[in-house]
């Protein structure tokens, strides 16, 4: 049997406080600040990639490579580097390519906003 600690909301937990010095009430506001925008930041990372506007598409996707980098989401950081260089070539096939990865991933880690906020304090 795994161990509670590899479970994904444990790794991203474990992440989280590594970055925020075990501080878990700031690691808690970080990750709801996270469950807040990021979905809005996806979408609109979508329509600009679909609508050609790459110059858009990119800064969106640059800042979502930051926050995946400070929050020390390696796996989230690199699939986001993956299309922030795709878009940088200005390669809208390989960017288009490499959307769906990333947009599964960041969905998987929405889906475990529950499961993460119930294992740091309320606000």
């Amino acid at each position: 049997m795994a161990d509670s600690s590899d479970n994904p909301e444990s790794v991203y937990i474990k992440a989280m406080l590594a970055r925020t010095l075990d501080n878990r009430q700031l690691a808690a506001r970080l990750f709801r600040k996270l469950f807040s925008e990021l979905p809005v930041q996806l979408a609109e990372i979508e329509t600009a990639i679909f609508d050609g506007q790459l110059i858009l598409a990119q800064k969106e996707v640059h800042k979502l490579h930051g926050a995946f980098g400070f929050c020390g989401f390696s796996a989230l950081e690199s699939l986001a580097g993956d299309l922030e260089n795709a878009l940088l070539a200005e390669d809208l096939d390989k960017a288009k390519t490499a959307l769906p990865p990333l947009a599964q991933a960041m969905n998987a880690f929405f889906a475990l906003q529950e499961s993460i906020l119930k294992k740091l304090p309320s606000p």
